[in-house]
């Protein structure tokens, strides 16, 4: 067994990339991955690939357990709240000396280059958002988290609405910062965190952050047998850097590649890359970038019109839990 494992409770179709996030986790052995959803398709188990059958009802049950009161879990975007007592709620994770989460809509690079074992031997946890995050098994990180949240439990999960409760000001992050700041890592200048706003691959610009030189002007990426870089261009200068996951969350990607060890991630495709990418890359694909943008925009035209049609707070309260 691992040192480390991801809890990763999925419901609803499949992301069309899934069997690449797949491969990306597959070329971390040192991680063990372990999905519980209800429906699997033909993906199978390997090395540190587990499936595990459950549901949203069992999980809202265990949850009620554990909080002692009744807890609301009325769609599978609801589980963001959930992560932070994923230890919990799935048993097996309490077998591990770190337990963490992620979304499945990622990329993953080579994770021991980010995370090393002197890492796990010092940190507490590791990771800033709800898309990746890692937690230490022990008794004074649960004990502050518990602690300092106990009064906002009720108010999150007994409301059907979500309050980012994986990443907010609360989280295990921000907590732990406060309390031992030398036993977090970060890793915020390592992950690509892709804006969803935009045809063009482009990094969320958070306003309290110093900003990040590294990561900017024209940006494409590629996967090459485990190790996930960034390819960036500003003018007549590209400069290449490796990354520990790109998150392309709610994009309409399109997977055109054959190849899942070695590919190139454009706007907003995965396509096969022969010899090694230079600046002339940023050129080529022209025809599938014009058809992908037509997607793309289509995609979130669908997606407004759809959004005016409903509650402007029934997924998402925008509260600062406290």
């Amino acid at each position: 067994m691992n040192r480390v494992c991801m809890i990763c409770p999925y419901f609803g179709k499949w992301p069309s990339y899934f069997e690449l996030f797949i491969k990306s986790a597959q070329n971390n052995p040192n991680i063990d991955f372990h999905f519980f959803s209800d429906s699997f398709g033909t993906i199978s188990k390997s090395q540190n690939i587990f499936f595990h059958k459950d549901n949203l009802e069992s999980i809202r049950k265990r949850a009620s357990v554990f909080l002692s009161f009744p807890c609301v879990l009325n769609s599978p975007y609801k589980l963001c709240d959930y992560k932070p007592i994923y230890k919990y709620l799935f048993p097996i994770a309490q077998k591990y000396e770190f337990w963490g989460f992620c979304d499945i809509d990622l990329i993953f690079g080579k994770i021991s280059n980010f995370i090393t074992e002197n890492d796990l031997d010092n940190k507490y946890v590791i990771g800033r958002f709800g898309h990746f995050m890692l937690m230490k098994n022990d008794h004074v990180v649960d004990n502050l988290f518990v602690t300092e949240n106990k009064s906002s439990f009720f108010k999150v999960y007994s409301s059907p609405n979500t309050f980012g409760f994986d990443e907010r000001q609360q989280s295990y992050l921000n907590i732990i910062k406060r309390h031992y700041p030398d036993k977090v890592l970060d890793l915020y200048f390592s992950i690509s965190d892709i804006c969803v706003q935009g045809s063009n691959l482009k990094l969320h610009n958070f306003s309290n952050e110093i900003g990040r030189p590294e990561f900017c002007g024209k940006q494409l990426y590629i996967y090459d047998n485990g190790i996930l870089k960034g390819l960036f261009k500003v003018g007549k200068s590209t400069r290449i850097k490796e990354i520990l996951y790109i998150h392309l969350q709610k994009r309409p990607m399109t997977k055109r590649n054959k190849n899942s060890n070695r590919f190139l991630i454009i706007p907003n495709s995965f396509v096969d890359i022969s010899g090694e990418p230079d600046a002339s890359i940023f050129n080529k694909y022209k025809i599938i970038r014009l058809l992908d943008f037509l997607k793309h925009e289509f995609y979130w035209f669908k997606r407004f019109l759809k959004s005016k049609s409903k509650n402007k707070n029934k997924y998402y309260s925008g509260d600062y839990v406290n």
